[in-house]
C-alpha cells in the first residue's frame, strides 16, 4: 500500500500508511487515527508485519479498503504539513 494512503482495517480502525514494507507489501506501518466507531484515538503506530507475525494462527488485523483523502475528515496533506513523515523501507 502506498505511503500516505488512508486505510480502514478489518477491526474498523482507520489510519494512514506511514511506512511501506518492500518485503511484505500488504503489511505496512499505519498511524491509527480513528477507533472502530470512527472516533478520534490517541494516535499510535500499528506495525502490521509485527502483529501478523505474533498472531500465531489468530486473526491479525488487515487492510480491507483504501479510503479517499478527506474521508472521515482525514487529509494526508495536512498531516504531512504538521510533520507526519512518510517513508518506504
Amino acid at each position: 500500500f502506498p505511503v500516505g494512503s488512508i486505510v480502514e482495517l478489518s477491526t474498523g480502525h482507520v489510519g494512514i500508511v506511514i511506512t511501506s514494507n518492500r518485503k511484505h507489501l500488504t503489511l505496512p506501518r499505519i498511524l491509527l487515527l480513528l477507533d472502530s466507531g470512527k472516533f478520534p484515538l490517541k494516535e499510535h503506530v500499528l506495525d502490521l508485519a509485527a502483529v501478523n507475525a505474533s498472531a500465531a494462527g489468530g486473526e491479525a488485523p488487515k487492510i480491507v479498503r483504501i479510503l479517499r483523502n478527506g474521508d472521515y475528515g482525514i487529509d494526508a496533506q495536512i498531516l504531512q504539513k504538521r510533520g507526519l513523515q512518510l517513508k518506504v523501507v
